[in-house]
């Protein structure tokens, strides 16, 4: 039950009530959950893009991957010097 609300906390609020679980009890931080969000954000418009033939919706979801990955990488960098 306490995914299920953690979920639901990052779907619902845009992410800082989970972000900070995660951070607190993961060691985590919110830029890695952030970066990972719209990674997964981005690959669903890449698809849905594909899938309907609209080229910009991909374009666009390619780009917002790359930058969640990209945040995600900060973040593990972040996380590595906090030690």
């Amino acid at each position: 039950m306490e995914i299920r609300h953690l979920v639901n906390s990052i779907l619902k609020r845009g992410q800082p009530a989970g972000a900070n679980y995660l951070e607190n009890n993961m060691g985590t931080n919110k830029d890695q959950v952030k970066g990972k969000t719209n990674e997964v954000k981005g690959k669903i418009k890449e698809v849905a893009g594909d899938l309907v033939g609209n080229e910009k919706l991909e374009e666009k979801g390619k780009i917002q991957k790359n930058l969640g990955k990209a945040q995600a990488k900060y973040g593990d960098v972040k996380e590595a010097v906090k030690g």
